[in-house]
């Protein structure tokens, strides 16, 4: 990308967009959109159990892009109506919660938030899976003084 840009190259309305994708589709992108939520925004220290209360607004996104509100499959440009539409019916909690696949495309997930905050959401929950460790003690090694499990209150 730096000899594209050297070269004047990365101006082409394609090019950029070409490098754009390439750049979202790598791992470390999916890792850095984790990271920011988690620590910047500390979405890892916000308690997410009205997520599953019946009556939960939840919207869900696959990994080939398909977007379902609840148990329905909607279209990207119908979401923000009937979001809309459900959050008129709802009273209490207004809020919106968006799980997506660990490999859906960042720009779907990108999207869907765009739409749902379009219909008038302030307050989004982002679900995320908690990847487990494949082996005992796996958990520590990214921070070998972690404790294996949390202490007790």
């Amino acid at each position: 990308m730096t000899r594209l840009a050297d070269a004047g190259k990365l101006r082409a309305p394609a090019t950029l967009r070409a490098e754009a994708e390439r750049l979202l589709k790598d791992v470390k992108s999916q890792r850095f959109v984790e990271d920011f939520l988690g620590q910047w925004l500390r979405l890892r220290q916000i308690a997410m159990n009205d997520a599953d209360k019946e009556d939960a607004i939840l919207i869900a996104i696959t990994r080939d892009g398909t977007i379902y509100l609840g148990s329905n499959k909607v279209g990207a440009d119908q979401l923000t109506t009937q979001v809309r539409e459900k959050l008129e019916k709802k009273t209490g909690d207004k809020r919106v919660y968006v799980k997506a696949d660990a490999h859906s495309k960042y720009g779907d997930v990108v999207e869907v938030v765009d739409n749902v905050r379009s219909a008038g959401v302030d307050e989004l929950g982002l679900l995320t899976e908690q990847r487990r460790p494949t082996n005992p003690g796996e958990e520590n090694k990214k921070n070998p003084a972690a404790p294996a499990t949390p202490p007790a209150p």
